[in-house]
């Protein structure tokens, strides 16, 4: 059963990183001018980094809830 849990675990990554992982990055070059995208950037990716981290530190208490 771990193989199924890593297996689950390393789709959910790549799903993410195919998806709504480069959003902050795709849309912050095309919405903004060349002036201004080196702060849109830093913020797309701290707001991408800190939602991740959440998930991340929130995983194991949803999985606590469902188990």
């Amino acid at each position: 059963m771990p193989y199924v849990s890593l297996i689950c675990i390393l789709a959910v990554i790549a799903s993410f990183c195919i998806g709504p992982g480069g959003i902050p990055f795709v849309l912050t070059g095309e919405m903004f001018d060349q002036s201004s995208r080196s702060a849109a950037f830093m913020v797309g990716g701290t707001v991408l980094w800190i939602s991740n981290f959440f998930v991340g530190l929130l995983f194991p208490v949803i999985q606590v809830q469902f188990n």
